[in-house]
C-alpha cells in the first residue's frame, strides 16, 4: 500500500470575523474561478438551514475515474490503483482528531460522488456513453473555509488551517488579505443571482 502524501497540520486554526451585506453568492463570485473552490449555501428558511460556506485553497485533492484514483498534496501527486472509498477513508482517518473546530463545519471535504461509482460497489449494466470524461469523484480537504450564519447576518467567519511550514504570520496575512476582498464583494455580481 502506496503511502499518501498529506500536508501536516497543526492543530491550530485562526479565525477573523469581517462585516459586510454581501450575500454568499456575491461572496463566491470572487471566488468562483479559483479551482476546487465551492459554495454551500443554504437558501431553505429553518435551523437546518442556518449556515452557508464558502471554501477555498484547499491542501488535498481526491479525483477519481475506475479504480484509479489520484491523491494531491503539498506540491505532490500520486496515483493509487484503489477505489476512491477506500483512499478517501485513508485520508480521513489520517487527519481525524487533528482539526479543533470553530463551528459546525470547519476546513471539512467537499466534493461529489457520481453515479457512475455504482460499478465499483456492484456489478450493474454500463449503458450509458461517458462523452464528457469527467473524473467520477472529486473530493477536497480546504485550508480556508468562510462561514455565514443566518443568526449574525452582515458577519462572515473567516477560518484558516495553520499547515505545515505556516507561520501564523503569514496565515494572519491571508486572513486580512481575504477581510479585504470580502469587504469588496458588495461591488461585484454575483454569478447566480437570487431569484
Amino acid at each position: 500500500m502506496k503511502t499518501i502524501p498529506l500536508q501536516q497540520i497543526r492543530p491550530k486554526l485562526m479565525t477573523r470575523t469581517v462585516r459586510t451585506s454581501a450575500r454568499p453568492e456575491e461572496v463566491y463570485a470572487l471566488f468562483k474561478d479559483v479551482p476546487y473552490s465551492a459554495l454551500l449555501n443554504s437558501s431553505l428558511k429553518g435551523d437546518a438551514s442556518r449556515f452557508s460556506y464558502i471554501a477555498i485553497d484547499p491542501f488535498l485533492t481526491i479525483t477519481s475515474r475506475g479504480k484509479k484514483t489520484r491523491v494531491r498534496s503539498n506540491g505532490r501527486s500520486l496515483t493509487l490503483e484503489e477505489d476512491p472509498f477506500t483512499v478517501i477513508s485513508r485520508v480521513l482517518a489520517a487527519y481525524r482528531g487533528k482539526i479543533r473546530p470553530s463551528g459546525p463545519f470547519t476546513a471539512g471535504g467537499i466534493g461529489y460522488f457520481s453515479y457512475d461509482l455504482k460499478n465499483i460497489l456492484e456489478d450493474l449494466p454500463r449503458n450509458a456513453v461517458d462523452d464528457l470524461r469527467l473524473p467520477e469523484t472529486v473530493f477536497s480537504l480546504h485550508k480556508t473555509l468562510m462561514t455565514f450564519d443566518e443568526r449574525s447576518p452582515g458577519k462572515i467567519k473567516i477560518s484558516c488551517l495553520v499547515l505545515g511550514e505556516d507561520t501564523e504570520e503569514k496565515v494572519k496575512k491571508h486572513l486580512s488579505s481575504l477581510a479585504g476582498l470580502v469587504s469588496s464583494a458588495r461591488n461585484i455580481p454575483a454569478s447566480h443571482p437570487p431569484r
